[in-house]
């Protein structure tokens, strides 16, 4: 039988998402026949896991279990709704998570951050992305790379995605024309350097104070990009995450990033909905069909370099550039890629700190007490800030 926790915290999810759900529509201004459309639409269900088995339709479990809200929200972030109402409905996630969490004590306090964390959170408001001090040295970026020497990858075998499946490999052993090498999750998260990364409480409280609510890390992620004749696709176009309805992620170069191994790309001020529209009034002012047109235009996943171009000035892109070490923040629901290599290969570290767990992952859950102190650091180093424990409470335990 359920427990009565079990019970509670299942209740709560199901009422956080109708509110969710319904407020997301009234705002978007869209009836039901919006839902029943995307609900028969193989384009809307692609993203949603492979089906599960399911009670029977007159069950009373029908709808009722956490899969099922799950799927629902899957649905809603990868193209029930559009970019006004997902910036709404995340708006509404930050604020259920934060009075959720606030009930346990645990608040999100910006008036407690240093004049840097509040010049970095100015900055992400306004551009959607800012530097930060770097993560790693470079005496310990050596000794990450050292440690790496062993550690196998996951690349795809047709060198782009996952449609022919994926192997594993050393570095070295890489078949030729792989676009992308990543590291295994668990190497990545009980290495030391990298655990002191993903429980920076300066970072954790910034990234909290930007979304408004204590962050969730849904990924932790460390992967080469490498020059290849494989057709550019996936995260190497202009794109708009839409692994959750508000995020915030860190990236750091492991390696000299110049203009020709891959430089991350951002345009600036398309993070945030509000901010766009005026940006687009400005832009297209007295042309009301551009306008309609460019709107349409923004709700493609995937964008062409010409497109983008033609739409946005070249001094609204941000191209991130800079010696190894070189570490940035970024709203990644803002339009961005990865510039695909054209000589050195690019290594980059990422966390992505999230408002809602993303229900398409899954994690290796890592036991402090048995990666010791030679990765979480002196036991008295282990009692965590509150917003660092529940950050991490995905990955740790």
């Amino acid at each position: 039988m359920r427990s009565v926790r079990a019970l509670m915290t299942l209740r709560a999810l199901r009422i956080a998402g109708i509110k969710i759900f319904l407020r997301a529509y009234v705002i978007e201004g869209r009836c039901f026949a919006k839902l029943a459309h995307a609900l028969n639409s193989r384009q809307a269900m692609q993203p949603v896991t492979s089906p599960q088995p399911t009670p029977d339709i007159f069950s009373p479990e029908f709808l009722l279990r956490g899969q099922d809200l799950q799927r629902l929200i899957l649905m809603m972030l990868k193209g029930g709704l559009g970019k006004k109402a997902r910036d709404e409905v995340g708006e509404t996630a930050a604020r259920f998570v934060a009075n959720s969490a606030a009930g346990y004590g645990l608040i999100v306090d910006e008036s407690q951050l240093s004049q840097t964390g509040q010049k970095t959170i100015a900055a992400l408001r306004h551009a959607g992305c800012a530097y930060i001090k770097n993560m790693f040295s470079p005496a310990e970026i050596d000794e990450i790379l050292a440690y790496l020497n062993d550690k196998p990858v996951r690349y795809f075998n047709n060198g782009h995605d996952g449609a022919a499946g994926e192997s594993r490999a050393l570095i070295e052993s890489l078949p030729t024309n792989t676009r992308f090498g990543y590291y295994l999750e668990p190497d990545i998260c009980g290495y030391p350097l990298f655990y002191r990364a993903v429980h920076d409480v300066d970072l954790v409280h910034t990234v909290a104070a930007y979304l408004q609510t204590p962050p969730t890390i849904s990924t932790v992620s460390l992967w080469w990009s490498f020059p290849s004749e494989v057709p550019t696709g996936g995260m190497q176009l202009f794109h708009h995450d839409r692994g959750d309805f508000r995020s915030c992620n860190l990236f750091v170069y492991l390696t000299d990033v110049s203009a020709t191994s891959g430089p991350h790309a951002f345009v600036k001020h398309t993070q945030n909905f509000a901010i766009l529209t005026e940006w687009a009034k400005a832009r297209f002012v007295n042309d009301p069909i551009s306008l309609n047109n460019f709107w349409v235009w923004m709700e493609n996943h995937r964008k062409g370099d010409k497109e983008v171009y033609s739409f946005f000035p070249q001094n609204q892109l941000e191209v991130f550039t800079g010696p190894r070490g070189t570490s940035f923040l970024e709203d990644t629901r803002g339009l961005h890629k990865g510039t695909p290599p054209e000589v050195e290969a690019r290594l980059a570290f990422e966390i992505v700190f999230s408002t809602l767990p993303k229900y398409n992952e899954t994690h290796t859950l890592l036991s402090r007490a048995e990666l010791g102190s030679a990765v979480t650091g002196p036991p008295d180093s282990n009692s965590l800030d509150p917003l660092v424990r529940y950050a991490t409470r995905l990955i740790y335990r």
